[in-house]
């Protein structure tokens, strides 16, 4: 019988604590966190929480400031999931103010295309 899900914090105060695990064994990670979804460890809801926030508009910046620090022509926001590899609602943001919705896109392991 699977392990019922439930909350799992994986990091604390920066520090990665565990892993979203299933049955399968994984050395060092005692127990399933009751995660395994289209066959594999995927979180169900992911909820971040943050002690030293930033305001909207702060986090806007800092972003914006990322992507002309790092040369690059637009930032990429997901703002809704469908699974761990199926954004349903992303943006291409750029530097000068506008914004793009993106259709279709999935993520993909390095290497797998």
């Amino acid at each position: 019988m699977a392990s019922p899900t439930r909350e799992t914090r994986l990091v604390e105060k920066g520090i990665l604590k565990t892993l979203l695990v299933t049955r399968n064994p994984v050395r060092g990670i005692e127990h399933s966190t009751g995660s395994r979804h289209d066959g594999q460890a995927t979180p169900s809801n992911i909820f971040v929480t943050a002690q030293l926030g930033l305001s909207t508009a702060q986090l806007h910046a800092k972003f914006m400031d990322l992507v002309k620090q790092r040369n690059k022509e637009f930032g990429i926001v997901v703002r809704r999931m469908k699974s761990a590899a199926t954004p349903v609602l992303t943006y291409k943001f750029f530097p000068d103010g506008r914004e793009e919705l993106i259709h279709g896109i999935q993520f993909a392991a390095p290497g797998r295309r």
